[in-house]
């Protein structure tokens, strides 16, 4: 499993135990990213834990009517990644996840959470929490569970 997300000591440094071979050799490499303002790193994520939450996700969307497929997005993004970014949900698949807006790193509003209706991560709703990390790949996620919705016949929410 993936272990937690620590703080460095500085950007050079990685708090991990990197003689676990194969460990480091399944999550790759570390990836660094701040998160309710902690600076953190963690090991990426397996291919496998993204393919499970994609099929997670897809299944819920297909249970769930109100769960959209979305997550967070920064207020300050360019209207055109928004723009992308809703084109691609509603099922161009001709649009890059490299065209998403990035994910919002910080507790969202009350008001703004009580609005939202897809994935959030714990950070998301609690300022105290940074999972699941700077290394989880939103973009990846919603790519994954369109790719899923797709081959199981079902459209994006």
């Amino acid at each position: 499993p993936l272990g937690p997300v620590r703080e460095p000591q500085d950007l050079e440094t990685t708090p991990f135990d990197v003689s676990d071979t194969d460990n480091v050799k399944e999550h790759r490499d570390f990836k660094r990213g701040i998160v309710n303002g902690r600076l953190l790193v963690q090991l990426n994520f397996t291919d496998k834990q993204y393919d499970a939450l994609a099929r997670l996700y897809a299944t819920l969307l297909r249970r769930f009517p109100k769960l959209k497929l979305a997550y967070p997005i920064e207020e300050s993004s360019a209207d055109d990644g928004k723009k992308a970014f809703a084109t691609a949900l509603g099922g161009d698949v001709g649009v890059s996840r490299d065209a998403y807006p990035d994910v919002d790193t910080d507790k969202l509003t009350d008001a703004r959470r009580r609005d939202f209706a897809g994935a959030l991560g714990h950070f998301h709703v609690q300022s105290n929490k940074v999972d699941p990390g700077p290394a989880f790949d939103w973009k990846r996620l919603v790519a994954e569970t369109r790719a899923a919705l797709a081959a199981n016949g079902a459209g994006a929410s």
